[in-house]
């Protein structure tokens, strides 16, 4: 299986590619190692060059540089908000990790602030990343819990119950359509209208940074 080269075997301006289908994995070396990960980039005949100061001089060097390395840059525009977004609430907490797993967890990190970077041009200021994050997370784990699922009995340890295993539960999302009166602010006595609903409950929900009846309604029964 081929591997990518260490950094002390790279001189300044050498880059390795590595494919696989539609993902591009490339290391190149500037001051140290950089390594990038994409899907459907260019190919490493697309690249151009960089200045870079000479070391101990003020000359600068001409450097070649892959252009998954110039793309990264242009749309980060000088500050990297998506290490600064991911960094806030990883899943990764913990530093023995297998290398795999942080890798699985960085990688999901990323697509879950890119998504809600999609979302919030939909839908400004409707939710905080955080906010986001927890209803995606409610979404997906239902009202299932460890503890009301019923395990094997010690004496008859050899039967396996049906039921160790959760039942399939319907994933609860909000969608955006026509304005209508807030079905939990009902409930509470409070006139309220939203233009968010429930997907599966197929009712009208406030989603709003200071008040989430969407997530009161699932989950605070």
């Amino acid at each position: 299986m081929p591997t990518m080269p260490t950094d002390k075997e790279m001189s300044r301006g050498d880059i390795s590619f590595q494919y696989s289908d539609e993902v591009l994995v490339c290391k190149w070396f500037d001051n140290r190692g950089v390594n990038l990960c994409g899907a459907n980039i260019e190919g490493q005949d697309i690249t151009s060059n960089v200045l870079r100061r000479q070391k101990g001089s003020a000359n600068k060097l001409v450097v070649p540089c892959p252009g998954i390395v110039k793309r990264y840059n242009h749309g980060m525009g000088g500050v990297d908000l998506l290490d600064q977004r991911v960094a806030a609430y990883r899943y990764n907490r913990k530093s023995k990790v297998r290398y795999y797993l942080r890798m699985f967890f960085d990688l999901q990190d990323i697509a879950l602030v890119n998504s809600y970077v999609l979302y919030n041009i939909l839908y400004p200021g409707k939710l905080s990343l955080l906010e986001y994050k927890i209803v995606i997370a409610h979404s997906l784990i239902g009202k299932f819990c460890s503890r009301e699922r019923n395990h094997p009995s010690t004496k008859h340890s050899n039967r396996v119950s049906v039921q160790v295993m959760p039942t399939e539960v319907p994933l609860h999302l909000p969608v955006f359509g026509a304005r209508q009166r807030c079905y939990y602010c009902a409930a509470q006595d409070k006139e309220s209208r939203t233009y968010a609903s429930c997907d599966t409950c197929g009712v009208a929900l406030c989603v709003l940074k200071e008040r989430n009846c969407f997530y009161k309604h699932h989950y605070r029964r």
